[in-house]
C-alpha cells in the first residue's frame, strides 16, 4: 500500500427528518466546499427548469408518465450538489415527483432543505472564522 494523503476534509452526517421529526434516513457530504453555493445556484435553476417542463407536460398530457427520465436527471443534480452520491437516501423515501400536500414536489422539499442546510453551515464556519481573525488581529488593533 502506498502513502496516504490526509486532506484535513471531514464529512458530516445529517439526519433525514419528517415533519413528525421521525429519522427517515442518513447522508453526508463536505459543508466547508467553498463551492457550495454556486452549485446550488445552478442545481436550483435547472430543477426549477424541470418542474416546469413536468407542469407543461401534464397539462398538455395528463397521461404524461416519463419521470424516469426526470428521475434519473433529478438524482444526477442532487449528486452533483453535494458532490456527494446522495440522492439514492432522499428518493428511498419516496420519488422526486411524489406531491406532497403543499402542492410541491419532493425534490423541491429536498432542495429548499439543502439550500437551508448549506446556509446555516456557511454562516457557521464564516462566524468561526471571523473570530479566529480578531482574536489574532486583536494585538494589533490599540
Amino acid at each position: 500500500m502506498g502513502t496516504t494523503l490526509n486532506l484535513g476534509v471531514k464529512q458530516k452526517k445529517y439526519d433525514i427528518v419528517d415533519l413528525d421529526g421521525n429519522v427517515l434516513g442518513q447522508f453526508s457530504f463536505n459543508p466547508s466546499d467553498t463551492n457550495l453555493k454556486q452549485r446550488y445556484k445552478e442545481v436550483s435553476k435547472e430543477l426549477n427548469d424541470i418542474s416546469s417542463l413536468m407542469e407543461k407536460k401534464k397539462q398538455e398530457n395528463p397521461d404524461f408518465d416519463e419521470l424516469d427520465i426526470y428521475d434519473s436527471i433529478v438524482y444526477e443534480k442532487i449528486n452533483y450538489l453535494l458532490a456527494a452520491d446522495v440522492a439514492k437516501h432522499f428518493f428511498s423515501i419516496m420519488g422526486p415527483f411524489s406531491l406532497l400536500e403543499d402542492g410541491g414536489f419532493f425534490f423541491e422539499s429536498v432542495l429548499s432543505g439543502l439550500g437551508n442546510l448549506i446556509m446555516e453551515e456557511m454562516e457557521k464556519r464564516k462566524s468561526k472564522t471571523e473570530e479566529k481573525i480578531k482574536k489574532h488581529t486583536e494585538k494589533y488593533r490599540a
